[in-house]
């Protein structure tokens, strides 16, 4: 699994198969990401390559109150049927592998590329 990464304004993390939970994925921000006001939006990859799409902005409104782990990381779950986080409704934009969505296909495709190298 690789390690999460920051492409542009975007930071990536890729989110195993052993992480789900029923209809949740349990995931992680280190809080200094998360409050970096360059990180314009957070990118989960589900290992079937689906791409869910949190504004960072989302993320700080829900965890504005919430102190770090002692390794520095913000733990949650996510849930891209209900489009929550900590059961908290949020905006995200989900893209399925089997969905045709011009750019932000290509954008997928170069950005996989980019991480693979």
């Amino acid at each position: 699994m690789p390690k999460p990464v920051t492409y542009r304004d975007i930071w990536i993390r890729f989110i195993h198969f052993t992480w789900q939970n029923q209809d949740d994925w349990r995931t992680g921000i280190p809080y200094n990401v998360l409050h970096n006001k360059e990180i314009k939006d957070a990118l989960f990859i589900l290992d079937d390559r689906s791409c869910i799409f949190i504004p960072s902005e989302e993320l700080r409104r829900i965890f504005s109150d919430t102190s770090p782990y002692k390794n520095g990381s913000i733990n949650f779950s996510i849930n891209a049927n209900l489009k929550t986080v900590n059961k908290n409704p949020v905006k995200m934009q989900i893209v399925r592998p089997q969905e045709k969505r011009g750019d932000q296909r290509k954008f997928l495709n170069d950005l996989m590329e980019k991480i693979k190298s």
